[in-house]
């Protein structure tokens, strides 16, 4: 992945981050932070039940700590002690992830402008080449946050070599619907997490999805060292499980199947809590039969490669900008297009993707959000992705990462729209295409009809589709 410098940014919301030193072998806590002892991060999830944090009378300097994000506090403060261990805890709560009960993918998009901020207050925080063991734990939403936080850690931040990075998700929603987790695949941890990560546990919610909160949303993860299914919903596998599973580790309630009275049993290589902190207990870097910590890379697939894809779209309506450079990142290297809006946008290029590529990556940022517009882009007739541009974060570049592994081996046009609302206000940075995935043999034309449809005037085509904005 490209390394990017987004410290020219601009804050939207708030966000508070509160280090505490919590020394064991004294059985005393104090507020700052100590450079010579390791830290854990704890980040909670999106919060929809705390009212919308852009409604005129919310605010955040009333929001109390949210519950599953204090009930890990304190047990990691309770085990400290009890083990007479010394660490930091630095709790971060952002604005964004207040939206209500029917803003969770506004919450998503917030997550990644969470985690710039995150990782910058962190680089600060640190300090420089920090060389204590960092423990990174997550829920819901929050993973994202801690995962784009490490990543900015890798690329701006001065850690030592001795840093051991552990990096834990508390049912991250990869297999919620998309209108409640947009562009969070279960690959979204390969592509996202640097190789600097020396361990991955995931713990997910075995309930099925549904609207209350009982339902979960997490999955297994391929990239993950341990995957630990939990009997709990998706908030509960926050406060409630991992609380207790920090304290009693194997002796914890891992819940039940689907309410059934079949317990849930720990993975075998689960003995205890799993941190890098309690090393006299197996700790978190060394599962079962693997070698040492420093030498664990979790989410390393040398099996799959990047490639990058030459950006050489025609317009097909209006005339969008070939560019080689962003609004605030001289620094990046950036092969796309501009798309202004011009009722609408739209351009094409004929594509082959090679056997074996799972994902489709692109960077994005929106430079104008305009009043209602959306994008989407099509391999063929077949929609890859869509995303209403309209209140998204401005000048802040993102990354995408899109299934196409049911089109791998195929060859086709691929055709980015910028779809118009209202007045021609709204401005699109899309570019530096790559497939990822491991790569076997050259493509094979897809049927005519695919290539066609590409090719055919796509105007009232996509018109018709827009006469509903997309989720």
């Amino acid at each position: 992945m490209n390394q990017i410098d987004r410290s020219s940014t601009s804050p939207v919301f708030q966000d508070r981050t509160s280090p505490e030193s919590v020394y064991g072998s004294e059985k005393t806590a104090s507020g700052g932070f100590d450079p010579g002892l390791p830290t854990y991060v704890i980040t909670h999830g999106w919060q929809r039940s705390s009212g919308d944090h852009e409604h005129p009378d919310w605010s955040f300097e009333d929001r109390t700590r949210p519950e599953g994000q204090a009930n890990i506090g304190l047990e990691v403060w309770n085990r400290m002690f009890d083990e007479g261990l010394d660490a930091n805890i630095v709790f971060y709560q952002w604005e964004g992830a207040y939206t209500g009960l029917i803003g969770a993918p506004r919450a998503r998009h917030n997550a990644d402008y969470a985690g710039y901020r995150l990782g910058r207050k962190l680089t600060a925080i640190l300090g420089s080449d920090y060389e204590q063991d960092l423990h990174f734990i997550g829920h819901s939403y929050g993973t994202i946050v801690n995962g784009i936080a490490i990543r900015y850690l890798e690329s701006w931040g001065d850690l030592g070599d001795a840093t051991v990075q552990q990096f834990t998700a508390l049912d991250a929603p990869t297999d919620a619907p998309g209108w409640i987790a947009p562009n969070f695949p279960a690959e979204w941890f390969e592509f996202v997490l640097p190789d600097s990560v020396d361990y991955f546990d995931n713990y997910f919610s075995t309930r099925p999805f549904n609207h209350a909160t009982e339902g979960g949303y997490g999955e297994s993860v391929f990239a993950a060292d341990i995957n630990q299914g939990v009997g709990f919903g998706h908030g509960p596998v926050g406060s409630e499980f991992y609380p207790e599973y920090v304290v009693k580790g194997r002796q914890a309630d891992f819940g039940t199947v689907n309410w059934t009275a079949r317990t849930i049993e720990p993975e075998p290589e689960i003995d205890d809590w799993i941190t890098p902190l309690l090393p006299a207990i197996g700790g978190a870097a060394i599962p079962a039969g693997s070698e040492s910590a420093d030498s664990v890379a979790a989410v390393t697939t040398p099996q799959r490669t990047v490639l990058p894809v030459e950006s050489i779209f025609e317009p097909l309506i209006g005339q969008p900008e070939l560019v080689s450079g962003l609004p605030g990142y001289d620094a990046f290297r950036f092969d796309g297009h501009r798309i202004a809006e011009q009722s609408p946008v739209s351009m094409m290029q004929l594509i082959d993707i090679p056997l074996g590529t799972e994902m489709l990556l692109l960077d994005w940022m929106v430079g104008a959000g305009g009043d209602g517009d959306w994008f989407t882009l099509y391999f063929g007739d077949e929609l890859l992705w869509s995303m209403g541009i309209d209140g998204l974060l401005e000048d802040l570049l993102l990354d995408a990462v899109i299934d196409v592994s049911d089109f791998a081996g195929m060859s086709g046009a691929l055709t980015a729209t910028l779809h118009s609302v209202g007045e021609s206000n709204a401005e699109l940075y899309v570019g530096n295409l790559r497939f990822a995935g491991t790569f076997g043999a050259a493509p094979v034309p897809a049927p005519l009809s695919l290539v066609a449809a590409g090719l055919l005037a796509l105007a009232a085509q996509r018109h018709r589709r827009g006469q509903r904005r997309a989720n």
